[in-house]
């Protein structure tokens, strides 16, 4: 059974979610901020607008044991990260980066249609070592996929077991889960 060996803190990888650079923006920041201010719980966001900077701040993650859980939050496709500059990270590329360097992480994908294809998803827990992999299957509003990724980064705090996780997500927010097409996947 997976376990979510690493610490409890988070290092978020974001893209815009837009174009416009003036006026409000939105960002999962304040989710952490969240966090941090309710749970104590740290957190890294680094912005990643081109492949070569999610590349290059993916890289920088395993300097970071106590940071064991990965959130990448951008728009997304079947199987693919969406940058800001219009470029496509496919999920087979990202398994290739992250090779051998999330062990025990939760990575959560807090984005659109990533989750829905299983195969690639298990092999990214093989090659990757990541513990637990969340993300959705559906195209997400906004507030439903801030409030399930609130869940999951605050209770993956508490659960060394992935499948406890998992069920206590699935037992107290089935609506939510259901609404986002929530999925979970371990070894």
């Amino acid at each position: 059974m997976a376990r979510l060996d690493r610490g409890g803190n988070i290092f978020c990888l974001e893209s815009f979610w837009h174009s416009r650079l003036d006026g409000d923006r939105l960002s999962v920041r304040p989710l952490l901020e969240l966090l941090h201010t309710s749970r104590g719980t740290k957190f890294i966001h680094l912005t990643c607008n081109t492949a070569e900077e999610l590349s290059f701040n993916l890289r920088q993650h395993r300097r970071y044991r106590s940071y064991g859980m990965l959130y990448l939050a951008f728009h997304g496709r079947r199987g693919r990260l969406l940058l800001a500059d219009g470029s496509e990270m496919r999920l087979e590329e990202l398994t290739e980066l992250a090779r051998g360097r999330l062990n025990g992480c939760l990575v959560h994908f807090g984005s659109c249609w990533t989750a829905l294809d299983d195969d690639q998803l298990y092999q990214f827990l093989e090659v990757t070592g990541a513990a637990v992999v969340t993300g959705y299957t559906k195209a997400v509003d906004w507030i439903d996929s801030a409030s399930m990724d609130l869940l999951i980064l605050d209770w993956a705090r508490e659960y060394s077991n992935a499948k406890s996780l998992i069920d206590k997500i699935g037992d107290t927010y089935s609506g939510l889960k259901e609404a986002t097409g929530f999925v979970a996947y371990q070894l």
